[in-house]
């Protein structure tokens, strides 16, 4: 049987992409603190930094 999906709100992707920078952690770091897969915070980040976010 396959994994289910979780799906995060828009508050918790720019609270973890709000901090992130400031560390200046490791986007696998990251992803593994918040329990996120490592993809994800990725493109979490891109919306955040092109301002979509």
């Amino acid at each position: 049987m396959g994994r289910k999906r979780t799906y995060f709100s828009d508050k918790f992707k720019i609270e973890v992409t709000e901090k992130a920078p400031k560390k200046r952690a490791k986007e696998t770091e990251v992803a593994a603190k918040y329990n996120i897969f490592p993809s994800s915070f990725s493109e979490w980040m891109e919306l955040f930094l092109e301002g979509k976010h």
